[in-house]
């Protein structure tokens, strides 16, 4: 766990294109607020561990099923 997350979910991970990079989705809290947070991770070539980028978002829990549904609409416009 993380020390800046008061509380985390289990991630669900998407591999990168075969990089190595993933991108992880999970839920997490903080202060008693609930975010839903999707941030890329990367292999560290010296450890071999896995390490979260600056390249991420969260979104406030309350917001996140209206931003999944303009996700989805997003993918089937054409583009102009």
């Amino acid at each position: 766990m993380s020390k800046f997350w008061d509380k985390e979910s289990e991630p669900m991970i998407v591999e990168k294109n075969g990089t190595g990079a993933e991108y992880r989705i999970r839920r997490v809290e903080k202060d008693d607020k609930k975010y839903r947070e999707i941030r890329e991770w990367f292999m560290d070539k010296k450890t071999g561990n896995m390490l979260p980028t600056k390249k991420g978002v969260v979104i406030p829990e309350e917001v996140a099923d209206d931003v999944v549904s303009l996700l989805d609409s997003v993918k089937d416009d054409e583009l102009k």
